[in-house]
């Protein structure tokens, strides 16, 4: 659960590979991020590009990966 939160411009190249690795690994054709943290485009501006960053890097690293990013689109204080 805490992925999103020890993410960094640092180690975002590191989390990519690792996920390529695992998945070349393992036989699996991409990765489906879940990001639901996120409320709005205001919330963390700054920790959303990593997570876009990582999608990017990821997909760079084999383009033939599938990646989708599942988010918290919808669900706040004024969904009914």
């Amino acid at each position: 659960d805490k992925t999103w939160d020890i993410l960094t411009s640092s180690n975002v190249q590191g989390f990519a590979q690792a996920l390529a690795n695992y998945c070349n690994a393992h036989g699996l054709d991409g990765v489906d991020f879940d990001c639901e943290e996120f409320t709005s485009a205001q919330n963390n501006p700054a920790q959303q590009a990593l997570v876009g960053t990582l999608i990017k890097n990821f997909k760079t690293i084999n383009p033939k990966f599938v990646a989708s990013l599942d988010t918290n689109a919808g669900f706040g204080p004024y969904f009914p």
